[in-house]
Parts: C-alpha cells; sequence; structure tokens
C-alpha cells in the first residue's frame, strides 16, 4: 500500500500494517506533554482530557453499536523532512461502516479530520493513538509516523569523502588518542526549545576533512554531511530545524547522536554518544552576572526562547536574588549604589525598579544575598551582613513603587539569634534552609545545614509577620568537612541542592563562591538523611575541573520528568571554550532515583548566554500568564491550567483556562495528588504533572 505524499513527490512512501506500542510507553508519554489530549491510560477506551466529536451514524441502520477502526495500526514512512503523509481511517460496527468522531491523544504530529483523514506534519515523528467515538462506544488504533533523512549541511564533503561516509568506516587507528566526543556528553537529558548546540569532537591523530553526524530514535532518523572548516577544531552545527524536528519526534526517548569522520576518501569511526530527550520545554529565566568589560552587569536568559540573553544592567550589581514566581528581583551594589534595591519583572524579561536599599549596619552591599518569598512579596536580608547572620530582617515589596520608595518593614518572629548564612525559601514558601554560621549554637560552623518551617501571615502587624520554627540541622558532616554553601531546593520543597568545597579565602563569611578562583566547589544532594554526591553532574571532558562547580538554583517546578538546576562551572565547552572560564551549565536531576543512587545527569551548555565570566545563575520561572492568555502547560498559567481554547476542537491552540469539572490534569497542569493526572504514570512533583524519567539503557 502506497501512501500519499501531499506536496513532495519525490519523497518514498510505504506502510507496516501490524505495528503496535504500549499506551503506558516513554513514547506516549513524550506525545502527551505540550499537546492539547491527555494519554488515554493503560488501554482505557475514553479520553480522560479532550471532548472528542461523537458521530451520529448517519442513515445506516445498524444493530451492534461496538465499532472498530481500519486500520487497527499502521506505520507511515517518509524519506522527507517536510513531506506531509496522509492516512484514512474508517471506523465500523458490525462490518458497516458509521459516522464516527474522530481524536488524536496528542496533535504534535498531525491533524486528523473528521472523515477520518489523518494529515501528518510532515516534519515531526512519533507514535500517537487515532480515537474514534460513535454513541456510547469508542475505539483505538496505534499510528506511527517515521521520518529518515539524509542532506548536506552548509559546504558539502568532497565526493570521495561523501562516499567514503556512506560505507562503513574503519577502525580509529589512534588507539588512546582516538576521537572522541566532546559536546554533548554520554547521558545528557536535553529538554526540547533549546538552540541547537553546536556538535564537537576531538581531531585525533587522523585530522578529519569531512563529516556525518546521525541523530536517531525509534520513529526518526537525520544524517548530515558536512565539510569542516577547521579539521584541527572540529565542529557542526546542527540546523535549527533538524534539532527542533529531532527533539519534538524523540520526546520521551534514550536518542542517539553518531559521528563518522574522513579524510583523504577513508572514514574512520563510529563514535557515539546517548541523549535523553525531556518530553518538556524549560521554563522560567535565568539571570546572572558578569563582571568582565562591555559585558559587565546584569543578564537574563529564557533556556526554552530561542534568543540572545537580555542586558538589564550595565552597572556592578552584585549578588542578585529572584523570587520563585520570577516577579521580584532583588540585588546589591558596592558602596550602597542607586541600583540596589528590588525590582519587578516583566513578561518580556526587562526589570523595573520599585525600591531603594534599606539601610543596614555592618556593610553598604544593600539586598546584596538577600532571600525572598516565592510569591516576590517579602524580601529578607540579615542586619549585619550580607552574605547572612543573626537579626534577619524582612521588607514587604511593593510592586507600584518607584527607585526612591522605601520598603515598609514587615515583623520577622524566630530569627533574631540565629546565624543563617545564605538563606533560601522552599518553592512551596513553607520551610527555609541555611548553612549554620558563625556563632552557630546548633551544628558545626559554615560546614553544616539547617532547615526551619517558614509561616507568613501578611494580615498580622501594618505589613504582615514571617514566623520561623523548628530549627533542625539536616547536615553536618563535622569540623575536617567541607565548607558548606548555596543550599536550593528542588520542586518537592524537601530535597535540598547545595555546594561543598575548599575555601582559600575566608572573607564574607566565607560564603564566596566562583569569585575566588582558587575556591572549589562540588554539587551534592540532601534527601533526608542521605547525603550524596551529584557526581555525573559534577564531571566535564576536563578532570582537573571536576571540582569547580559552584552556586546551583533549580528551576522551581519540574519538567518533563525530572528537576533542573543550573550552576556556575569552570570547564571546558568542548572545543569551543578551552578556557577556564566562568560560563552557566544545566543538569537535570531524577525525582525517582534509588536510595544512594547519584540521581544528577551530565549537564549541558545554556545556550545564548553571553560569552564573557558568568556566574550566580538565578532560576526563576517567568511571572505568569493571565486566563486567556497563549500558554504551552499548566504551570505558565497563573491558574494553574492550560487547555485547548476551543472546547469543541482539541487541536485548538491552548489557552489559560480553567478544567470543565470532571477533566483530568495533563503533564504540567495544576495537581494536587497523581490521581489528579491523565496519564496512569504520571505523578504530581511540585504540585504539577510530570511523566516518569525516561528509563537509559547504559
Amino acid at each position: 500500500m502506497c501512501l500519499v505524499l501531499a506536496g513532495a513527490a519525490a519523497a518514498a512512501c510505504g506502510s507496516e500494517p501490524g505495528s503496535s506500542f504500549d499506551e503506558g510507553s516513554a513514547d506516549q508519554t513524550s506525545a502527551n506533554d505540550g499537546g492539547p489530549l491527555g494519554t488515554l491510560g493503560d488501554g482505557a477506551p475514553e479520553n480522560k482530557f479532550a471532548e472528542a466529536p461523537v458521530g451520529e451514524g448517519g442513515t445506516t441502520t445498524v444493530v451492534d453499536e461496538t465499532i472498530v477502526i481500519d486500520p487497527p495500526s499502521i506505520t507511515l514512512s517518509s524519506l522527507v523532512r517536510g513531506a506531509p503523509l496522509t492516512q484514512t481511517f474508517s471506523a465500523k460496527s458490525g462490518g458497516v461502516p458509521v459516522n464516527a468522531g474522530w481524536v488524536l491523544s496528542s496533535y504534535d504530529i498531525g491533524t486528523i479530520s473528521q472523515q477520518g483523514v489523518f494529515t501528518s506534519a510532515g516534519s515531526v515523528a512519533g507514535k500517537i493513538k487515532v480515537t474514534a467515538n460513535y454513541k456510547t462506544h469508542t475505539a483505538t488504533a496505534d499510528l506511527i509516523v517515521k521520518i529518515a533523512a539524509s542532506e548536506d549541511v552548509g559546504t558539502a564533503p568532497s565526493l570521495a569523502n561523501r562516499a567514503a561516509l556512506s560505507t562503513t568506516p574503519q577502525a580509529d587507528p589512534g588507539g588512546a588518542n582516538a576521537t572522541k566526543i566532546l559536546y554533548p556528553l554520554d547521558g545528557t537529558v536535553m529538554p526540547r526549545g533549546l538552540s541547537s548546540p553546536m556538535f564537537q569532537f576531538s581531531p585525533g591523530t587522523v585530522v578529519p576533512e569531512d563529516a556525518k553526524v546521525v541523530l536517531s530514535c525509534s520513529t526518526f532518523s537525520w544524517e548530515g554531511f558536512a565539510h569542516l572548516s577547521i579539521g584541527a577544531k572540529p565542529q557542526l552545527q546542527i540546523p535549527q530545524d533538524v534539532w527542533d524536528q529531532f527533539t519534538l519526534s524523540c520526546g520521551g526517548e534514550e536518542a542517539t547522536v553518531t559521528l563518522v569522520k574522513a579524510t583523504g576518501g577513508v572514514a574512520y569511526g563510529p563514535y557515539s554518544t546517548k541523549l535523553v530527550i525531556a518530553a518538556t520545554t524549560l521554563k522560567g529565566a535565568v539571570f546572572y552576572q558578569s563582571y568582565t568589560g562591555a559585558n559587565l552587569g546584569l543578564w537574563s536568559v529564557r533556556p526554552g526562547v530561542k534568543e540572545p540573553a537580555k542586558h538589564l544592567n550595565n552597572k556592578c550589581v552584585v549578588c542578585h536574588s529572584v523570587s520563585a514566581n520570577g516577579e521580584t528581583l532583588a540585588t546589591g551594589m558596592d558602596n550602597g549604589g542607586a541600583e540596589s534595591g528590588a525590582y519587578r519583572t516583566a513578561l518580556d524579561g526587562t526589570i523595573k525598579q520599585v525600591s531603594k536599599t534599606p539601610t543596614f549596619g555592618g556593610d553598604s552591599r544593600g539586598l546584596s544575598f538577600a532571600f525572598l518569598t516565592p510569591d516576590g512579596k517579602y524580601v529578607l536580608r540579615s542586619q549585619n551582613d550580607f552574605w547572612g547572620g543573626v537579626n534577619t530582617k524582612a521588607f514587604k515589596v511593593d510592586p507600584a513603587g518607584t527607585p526612591t520608595s522605601a520598603l515598609a518593614e514587615a515583623s520577622v518572629v524566630g530569627m533574631t539569634d540565629v546565624p543563617a548564612y545564605v538563606p533560601t525559601f522552599s518553592p512551596d514558601g513553607k520551610r527555609i534552609a541555611f548553612v549554620n554560621g558563625d556563632g552557630t549554637t546548633v551544628g558545626t560552623a559554615r560546614k553544616s545545614l539547617s532547615v526551619m518551617d517558614a509561616l507568613v501571615d501578611p494580615a498580622a502587624g501594618p505589613n504582615g509577620t514571617l514566623t520561623f520554627a523548628n530549627r533542625t540541622v539536616v547536615l553536618d558532616k563535622g569540623a575536617s568537612a567541607l565548607v558548606t554553601k548555596y543550599p536550593t531546593f528542588l520542586p518537592d520543597s524537601r530535597t535540598i541542592v547545595l555546594q561543598e568545597g575548599i575555601n582559600t579565602d575566608n572573607s564574607c563569611g566565607g560564603m564566596l563562591a566562583s569569585f575566588v578562583d582558587r575556591n572549589t566547589g562540588k554539587l551534592f544532594m540532601v534527601r533526608g538523611s542521605e547525603h550524596i554526591e551529584l557526581t555525573k553532574a559534577n564531571t566535564s571532558t576536563s578532570p582537573i575541573d571536576y571540582d569547580q562547580n559552584f552556586e546551583p538554583t533549580s528551576l522551581p517546578v519540574a519538567a518533563g520528568g525530572y528537576y533542573w538546576i543550573v550552576f556556575t562551572s569552570h570547564r571546558p565547552y568542548g572545543n569551543q571554550i578551552t578556557t577556564r572560564t566562568k560560563q552557566l551549565w544545566v543538569a537535570a536531576i531524577s525525582p525517582t532515583s534509588a536510595a544512594g543512587v547519584d540521581p544528577s545527569f551530565p549537564a549541558f551548555f545554556l545556550p545564548n548566554q553571553s560569552l564573557s565570566e558568568n556566574e550566580r545563575g538565578f532560576w526563576a520561572l517567568e511571572p505568569c500568564k493571565a486566563e486567556g492568555s497563549g500558554c504551552g502547560s499548566g504551570d505558565e498559567c497563573c491558574n494553574g491550567y492550560c487547555r485547548p481554547g476551543d472546547d469543541a476542537n482539541p487541536a485548538s491552540p491552548k489557552v489559560c483556562k480553567p478544567p470543565k469539572p470532571g477533566q483530568c490534569a495533563p503533564v504540567g497542569d495544576k495537581c494536587v495528588t497523581a490521581s489528579d493526572c491523565c496519564g496512569a504514570k504520571d505523578s504530581c512533583t511540585g504540585g504539577f504533572c510530570s511523566p516518569p524519567p525516561i528509563q537509559q539503557t547504559n
């Protein structure tokens, strides 16, 4: 059976009847994320989220109303990216065609008409369910769309090398100096929506002239042939449209990147690395500081948006913090400069100053190292020292203020004699974590971590009251341990990631991180009684930089089944940045790892950051979207829900809107328990539905 290729006569076509797949697989979970429909759930016949059209049956008299779909399963294949494929499905009852209503489990890879004609998007592969509804009966069919494309990238290889790259390569003769893939690292979890990466590898003993890179998963394969402009520094930029199609097609899967190099008409390899493609885009913005040249100042970059970082302030503002909801930013400045104070952020990533800094004794850094309630309504800082200490003060933020407005002081209970260094709130606002500072009566100073319960009552007193109680030491390795710094809560508001290392400079309470290059830092996690090194996140291609990882902060919500952290590292970026330059890196963390097991994954370079000395990436959500605004998932919306704008058309663009009674929550929507979520394997993590992490084979 030959399938129609609309608008692409040269494309190959074909079908593979009889294919089937597990509804609860990682592939199907990925199709659900970002799509307008929830998963059908372990073979259940009904669609729990969208209301599919229901056919009336026309004028045909049917006795047996139980229906089946023809074909029950099929695979559509194309050798050309962008070439749509079509397939007609029919619903029958007792062998007689009926006029059913049609719906897809995801509209990422195509659409279906009410006549049962599926049309693929042409550039995205994947596996979905086709559902027919007729009166009170429902039937489903399996549909797989495959793409296998081959093309040149930039300047084409020589004819001799192109021919060699299309055959079985020879083994690399370099031995220990054989070519190695430098970026991305093997085992990295990469989300959708990123700017395409620069694929980088070492030349090895045989310096390459040309190369072939293959991106592949169960339904998508693309091979790109390219001439290498600098053989001694081989790089290949993956085209953006190819990368988007690859990640959309392979979301929720473990994918493979394979390299073959060629020179003088001889091919060598293959070299391969595994990537896990998370079925999500990354939310929010990372606010970071640069201390060099024309890039001096405060920046913001949005990981899920393909645009350069914004230069928000070109002054030496220092040690900024951002509320979890992304609405309030606080920063300091040497000698109490006018830029020190509180700021409100906008949806476009810009900031507006809404207060000056309060007066503090003991230093002149203003709101440096301040910590904020997750809703951004209160900013807190020690009265004595900007990195923290006793006598914590709290101030209410007025979003309508001006750069000269004073912050109104709120009441604080329970923190008068607590030396809390570099404190932070949990995303749910119910706890704070901090390093036990100098003069502590519990835990080892600078080398232990405490947690306290937090309660914010805006109605108590003229400007609200913040009460802290039940101080508990959750980590203390003793006087010989590494210095503990920069705790950050993961979205479950229980697990903490932090930096531990050796200090060569003990000024500022020993809390300086990467500014002093002789300090060391490794990332660790505290989960209950467990203290686990995040070894995979700490590791790069440079062993000497294994202990050069600093200042972690966490995305406040789970995404694609993972937690995510951003941190500063001196590690090389493939062969593009080989000096020990501070840059921002992102790593995924599994929420479901076994006890004692490192839950982290190798990190990827944060795209679009300025190529300068960057540090203190502070990750926050972007200000939430109002009801009726366009959205990708519920965690972008103020009400927590993102649904198709037209209830009668599940393929319509999604907007922030509450669900109808009885509707389940797709991935990314608000939940209370896992039973609220559409997918049978989804969890309710940090208040939002999340798919299970992908199980890796290596």
